[in-house]
Formats: C-alpha cells, structure tokens, sequence
C-alpha cells in the first residue's frame, strides 16, 4: 500500500463474509485454533497439513469455526465413547479452551496422574472411552471428570468381582450364562435355588475359573431346572 492506496498492478482481495463480519464463531490462524481446541500449536498444524479437522484459508491464514469443530469432534466422541461417559457439550461457543482436548495416550496419561500403562489398563478393563483421528486416541477433559466421578462411585471390592466375571465370561463358551445371578435370571430363580440344582445334579452346568456357567440350550426343555422359592426357602 502507497500512500494509503493499493498498488495499482494488484487487484484488491476479496474477503470473505466470515472475516468481514465476524460474527464471534470464527478463529483466525492456528494459534486461535489450537486455543479452542486445548491443543499443541504443533498438533494442530500436523492435523491442518493432514486434512483431519474441518478448517479453511483467508489469505495465508488458517480458519475454522468453533461450532464446526465442535460438532466434528463431538460426533467422533458419540461414535466411539459410550453415552454415559460423554461429558456436558461446550455449548459456549465464544470461549477459548471449550472443547479441553486430549490428544495422545501421554496427555491423556498426565491428565488421568497415571502413566501410559495405566491409561491402557484403563481403557481395557475399566472401559475408559476414547475417540481416535488417525491412529490418535482423543478424550474430551469434561468426560474423562465424568467417568472418573463413575469410577470413584464403585468401591474397590466391586471392580475386582467385576474383572473376576469379565475374565470368567471370556473363559466361557459363546452364549453361556455366567454366574449363579445370571442362570437365575434367565430361570426366574434366586442364586441359592441354582447352587442348590447344579450341587444337586439337576442343571448342567460346568466350570470356568472357581465360578459356573451354564448353556442356555442345555436347560431350555428341562422340568428339573430350579424355580423361585417359597415362603419355607424351598424351591
């Protein structure tokens, strides 16, 4: 620009409507992005470069909306994270840092106090959800709060006797009813009806581990299979 006016040989650039009139949704240059989105400036461009996140130009500037990306993630979470353990949506789109990114099992790991193994262990047995971009794993700070809050709920002695049933459900046959509770479900019988009938003989059932299990076809045309008991405790 010469003396307040553009140079004669260069066509003025057109603007777009977004960057003429901001109307608070847009974000300016990577910086701004990665300020949405919590994440590294280098993340940020690698994903740019790679075409992973919604994002456009205006001139040599990278741009994206807060409410495009927020949509794009939040879909990413819904397809791979169970319901309950999505956190509250960041509906506050004019925020910096409403979307609290975590991008990578060591951030997710300095997030959670733990180390690598520790978000894997997480992740398999204590059904920690993650969304991934790539080969990336993703979590979302508000719902990593809300499972951690879930997790503190359920004591010690719980999540033991639930790894204890996960590895006796893996053990058993495709199908099989695992577990006293889960025979009398099926049955419409306490647990201490179906002890009795397996002790007895009366139920087909075999071991996985120190627990039973029981194929459903196996029962399903019986007259001896245990039922509800009465009064008396008797079946």
């Amino acid at each position: 620009m010469i003396g307040g006016a553009l140079h004669p040989s260069r066509p003025a650039a057109t603007v777009p409507a977004w960057h003429a009139a901001d109307d608070g949704d847009a974000l300016f240059g990577i910086e701004a992005i990665a300020r949405y989105l919590a994440l590294p400036f280098l993340d940020v461009r690698t994903m740019i470069g790679m075409r992973s996140i919604p994002t456009g130009k205006a001139g040599r500037s990278h741009t994206a909306r807060r409410s495009t990306l927020a949509r794009f993630m939040l879909d990413l979470e819904r397809r791979d994270v169970p319901a309950e353990q999505i956190g509250p949506e960041p509906f506050d789109v004019g925020g910096d840092d409403a979307l609290g990114l975590l991008s990578g099992q060591p951030a997710i790991a300095a997030y959670l106090s733990c180390s690598w193994a520790g978000v894997r262990h997480r992740r398999a047995a204590l059904d920690l959800g993650v969304f991934w971009i790539g080969k990336t794993p993703f979590a979302r700070r508000a719902s990593v709060d809300r499972w951690q809050a879930a997790s503190a709920g359920e004591s010690r002695s719980s999540r033991r006797l639930a790894t204890i049933h996960a590895g006796r459900v893996a053990l058993a046959q495709p199908g099989a009813l695992v577990g006293a509770k889960a025979v009398g479900e099926y049955l419409g019988a306490p647990p201490q009806a179906v002890f009795r009938a397996i002790y007895a003989g009366r139920l087909p059932a075999y071991r996985v581990g120190k627990g039973w299990a029981v194929d459903p076809a196996t029962i399903g045309a019986r007259g001896d299979q245990p039922h509800g008991e009465n009064r008396h405790g008797q079946c």
